[in-house]
């Protein structure tokens, strides 16, 4: 098998690509335990200020899913992660359309995360309430186990 990086990407880093890099992470773990040591999962935003926790309502809905981003720190987008990242997978249209314009990414490895579920964008959960995070979590976590099939064939390649 072959190591499959994958990078979620969304716009500040605290909310949506942590939140679903710890969850693909998770469900790795548990389901292909054997495979695990395959696949590295990072999270990185384009607008990201460096360093920031997870927000405070991303930390706490996702508690709420068994899911720990307490040691999570915001990480700006660089053009040396695009090009190390085999998949990146983004939030939004304007996300994929940003990494292929200012970052040149090549089409191949760019997705948006939910393609092999509904195309649906993932909305930024930011200046909502709890119930505007648990929609923006459950959307994500509906999209995992599909994005997991797809870097499993992907390391078997």
């Amino acid at each position: 098998m072959n190591l499959v990086k994958t990078l979620f990407v969304c716009t500040g880093n605290t909310c949506r690509s942590p939140f679903a890099a710890v969850a693909l992470t998770d469900f790795i773990k548990k389901h292909y335990p054997q495979q695990e040591d395959f696949f590295l999962v990072r999270s990185e935003g384009i607008y990201a200020r460096e360093g920031r926790p997870a927000s405070t309502l991303a930390f706490e809905v996702a508690r709420e899913y068994h899911l720990d981003l307490s040691m999570h720190r915001s990480t700006v987008l660089t053009t040396s992660s695009v090009r190390a990242f085999h998949v990146i997978l983004t939030m939004t249209q304007e996300h994929l359309d940003c990494l292929k314009d200012q970052f040149s990414a090549p089409s191949k490895k760019t997705f948006l995360m939910s393609q092999w579920l509904d195309g649906k964008e993932i909305l930024d959960p930011f200046s909502g309430n709890a119930d505007t995070y648990t929609q923006v979590f459950e959307h994500i976590m509906l999209c995992i186990p599909s994005i997991a099939e797809y870097l499993l064939r992907l390391a078997k390649a």
